[in-house]
C-alpha cells in the first residue's frame, strides 16, 4: 500500500533557466550585438572631438581674457 499521494512521492526536477542571456541589454549586448555601423561611429568620434576642441578653446580664451594684471 502506498503512503500519501503520488504528488508528494515524485521528485521535483529543477530545470535550468537560461533567461539571463535571452533578456538582452547589459554590457554583453551593448558591446557585441548592438554596435552601430562604422560610419556612424566615425561620425560620432569626429563630432565629439570637435566639441571637445571647442570647449578647450573657450576655456583657454577665458583664461587669456581674465588673467589679473600684475602690478
Amino acid at each position: 500500500m502506498r503512503k500519501g499521494s503520488f504528488r508528494y512521492t515524485k521528485k521535483n526536477i529543477k530545470k535550468r533557466n537560461y533567461t539571463r542571456r535571452k533578456r538582452g541589454g547589459g554590457i554583453f549586448d551593448f558591446f557585441y550585438k548592438q554596435r552601430p555601423s562604422p560610419e556612424k561611429t566615425r561620425d560620432f568620434i569626429e563630432r565629439f572631438n570637435e566639441y571637445i576642441k571647442e570647449i578647450v578653446d573657450l576655456q583657454s580664451a577665458k583664461k587669456v581674457l581674465f588673467t589679473p594684471l600684475k602690478i
